[in-house]
């Protein structure tokens, strides 16, 4: 098997969004769609295809918004992150499998990729035909507050700095009062393009 995908492409989303997939293995075989982790992640260099048996299954992957080969990229001061939600996401997976054509399909998720298949097959259960998921999590207010608070404790320094970015931003955070994830999604939607790249590289 060969490093480039049997088939590949741009498809045109909502809010002027453009999404890359690819295509790998029989296209005669079961379809099955794989989701990567992130927020933020991409597909690599695909190396999730090896998780399949390519003689017998039609594997999809695609780069989510503001991903990878996705455009516009979230890195860009830009582009706004308010169209970029799970509900987005959903319609975005959606799009794709019609465009596709494809009835149901796998859904093989890691990470935030699992979190995006159980939303996914909640929304649309008539088009999944089965969920494989690893590193599993569902975004829990829980897992959210262990990953931006918890962790500190783990790696105390790379937490101040992203805690002490928060406070000195001028929102009015302070460590201990207010949740750092909150601060964070308020300075990544600021109209001014300057904080949010500040934001982005913490």
């Amino acid at each position: 098997m060969g490093e480039i995908p049997r088939e590949q492409g741009m498809l045109h989303v909502s809010d002027g969004q453009r999404i890359y997939w690819e295509e790998w293995g029989s296209p005669e075989g079961v379809p099955a769609l794989y989701l990567h982790g992130g927020p933020g992640g991409t597909l690599g260099a695909s190396g999730y295809r090896r998780r399949f048996d390519l003689s017998r299954t039609r594997v999809i992957g695609f780069e989510q918004r503001g991903c990878g080969r996705s455009t516009p990229h979230a890195s860009d001061p830009e582009t706004s992150l308010e169209a970029n939600t799970t509900a987005h996401l959903i319609e975005d997976i959606e799009k794709l499998r019609e465009e596709l054509g494809i009835e149901a399909w796998l859904l093989n998720g890691v990470s935030w990729g699992s979190t995006l298949a159980l939303a996914y097959a909640q929304a649309h259960p008539h088009r999944v035909s089965g969920i494989v998921l690893f590193a599993v999590t569902t975004t829990s207010r829980q897992e959210v507050d262990w990953i931006t608070e918890g962790v500190g404790a783990i790696f105390p320094e790379a937490w101040d700095r992203l805690a002490s970015h928060a406070e000195q931003s001028g929102i009015g955070y302070q460590r201990g009062k207010q949740r750092l994830v909150e601060a964070y999604a308020q300075l990544l939607e600021s109209p001014d393009p300057t904080v949010r790249d500040a934001a982005s590289r913490e």
